[in-house]
């Protein structure tokens, strides 16, 4: 196998695990609560520390990432999770928990940025953004579906824990394919042009805004999914079985953007996803039928799995020294928080869609525009 396309695959690997977490944290996170006799706060503040602790290697990229030896830290930090992980299954101290969960995101970010910056070295990151959206939604979907029928019937929440185990060591073989050179060594041949002045632009930081507004916009109608059904009264068995559905098109839709990849330029598949999406999340919140909520849900779904890896490469092809791609993990990061907040506030007593309605267009506009002009 050519050793270029082996660290790609190594690469996507380890984002995998490094978001695995963050996949299942709902069924994670419901089940300690009960586990622990825990409260909706210190849940609350279980994911927001995660996130925190997620954010932080991405933020500070820039010092570290092209100086370390990425499948030694891969290593380093596969073990960390996994062990704190295990650990976690035990521990019953609150505070140890959000030790635990401080350092289980940690290196969980560690692993994500490594290979959001790995990817955007290549000439055809497209592709491989593409790849690694597919096999983390995947992860995440087979896990969901797999682990309450299968381990937690025996194990509770150990057997979340134990089925994450599981899958983590099962990748390591995986993860091994990634490269052991720093990145500053890495081949020319397959890296973007790196003549250019190792400076943010202006056009990184368009960039980053517009996968910030299209995660304000994703995350807003996922978290609320299952509450605008509700408010529409849509039975909720089938609205289950509905989104379910959708978890398919989040894996289908970033397929499409790597067979796609490069071929029709970033503009045209960055426009059309954004408007599959923007579409399928108004649709949606209009909805009146259950079979056209669900398939604007799919249409939403399928919009935003198709068009992340496009603006992954919005982000890396302004930024040919490859320091501020890991900039795009906080920046989704502080969407997927601003996102429910905004939703939850505009919906409120009177449960309207109309506002939540006007978040969608106005976000998904910006989004379009700021990425299309972040294009030089």
């Amino acid at each position: 196998m050519n050793i270029n396309k082996k660290n790609l695959i190594g690469a996507v690997m380890a984002s995998t695990v490094g978001v695995l977490f963050y996949n299942v944290m709902p069924i994670y996170l419901g089940y300690l609560m009960e586990a622990k006799s825990l409260d909706y706060d210190q849940i609350g503040y279980m994911a927001s520390t995660f996130f925190l602790a997620f954010s932080i290697p991405s933020a500070t990229a820039y010092f570290w990432i092209r100086n370390i030896k990425p499948r030694t830290i891969s290593y380093i930090s596969i073990i960390f999770v996994a062990v704190f992980l295990f650990i976690s299954s035990y521990t019953n101290s609150y505070t140890y928990l959000i030790v635990e969960i401080l350092v289980v995101g940690s290196f969980s970010g560690i692993l994500a940025t490594l290979a959001m910056t790995v990817i955007g070295n290549y000439k055809n990151s497209t592709r491989w953004y593409g790849f690694k959206s597919a096999s983390e939604s995947a992860a995440g979907t087979l896990l969901l579906f797999v682990l309450p029928s299968t381990l937690i019937i025996s194990y509770g929440f150990n057997g979340v824990v134990y089925g994450m185990l599981i899958f983590i060591l099962l990748s390591i073989p995986l993860v091994s394919l990634i490269s052991n050179e720093p990145l500053a060594e890495s081949d020319e041949d397959t890296m973007i042009d790196t003549s250019i002045k190792d400076i943010p632009s202006i056009f990184v930081w368009m960039a980053l805004l517009a996968i910030f507004f299209n995660y304000i916009t994703g995350s807003a109608i996922w978290a609320f999914a299952e509450r605008i059904a509700n408010i529409k009264e849509f039975d909720s068995t089938l609205v289950a079985n509905a989104l379910g559905l959708t978890l398919a098109f989040a894996i289908i839709g970033p397929l499409i953007s790597s067979s796609i990849s490069n071929k029709y330029g970033l503009k045209i598949p960055f426009i059309i996803t954004s408007l599959l999406m923007l579409i399928g999340a108004y649709g949606l919140t209009a909805a009146s039928t259950l079979s056209s909520y669900a398939i604007f849900a799919c249409i939403q779904m399928l919009g935003w799995g198709g068009a992340l890896p496009f603006l992954y490469s919005l982000v890396s092809n302004s930024d040919p020294n490859g320091r501020y791609i890991a900039l795009a993990i906080p920046a989704l990061g502080l969407g997927s928080v601003a996102g429910p907040a905004l939703a939850g506030n505009l919906i409120g007593e009177s449960s309207s869609m109309l506002m939540l309605q006007a978040l969608v267009i106005v976000c998904m506009t910006i989004s379009i525009v700021l990425g299309l002009r972040s294009i030089k």
